[in-house]
């Protein structure tokens, strides 16, 4: 009886001893797959902008009587969904954010503005969350 028991613990031993490495190779020898999607886009700065702008100083008559831009339009950039145009007046004044999706006529005035500095317009196309180069104008009252 004794034998009998020393030989099944033998082949029960010799089982685990082969199957279980073939039994974790087949766990961790799997293969998955999937697949991955890159792209880019480069959005471009818009060629020009075409509009007014009018210093606090000579803003005595409408429509910008605080001065500011009244634009008229700006070149469109391909694959851009939006426009984020900037304001951006001297400091201690408050500047104008807007964002439209295409060009179009728009007057953008700060509610507090100096008589006097350098202000700048910018606009940047957008692309979901993606921005493109800025273009960009200065002017000095």
């Amino acid at each position: 009886m004794r034998s009998t028991r020393r030989v099944v613990a033998a082949v029960v031993l010799v089982l685990v001893a082969y199957g279980a490495p073939s039994a974790a190779w087949a766990a961790f020898g799997a293969k998955a797959s999937g697949s991955l999607r890159v792209s880019t886009l480069t959005l471009r700065a818009s060629a020009d902008a075409y509009g007014t702008f009018t210093c606090p100083s000579n803003a005595n008559n409408a429509p910008l009587p605080r001065g500011g831009v009244s634009l008229t339009g700006w070149e469109p950039v391909a694959g851009a969904d939006s426009y984020t145009l900037v304001l951006d007046p001297p400091p201690n004044a408050s500047n104008v954010v807007r964002t439209v999706t295409s060009p179009s006529r728009l007057t953008m005035t700060p509610t507090t503005t100096p008589k006097s500095g350098t202000w700048k317009m910018s606009i940047v196309a957008n692309a979901g969350t993606w921005t493109g180069a800025e273009w960009s104008q200065t002017f000095t009252c």
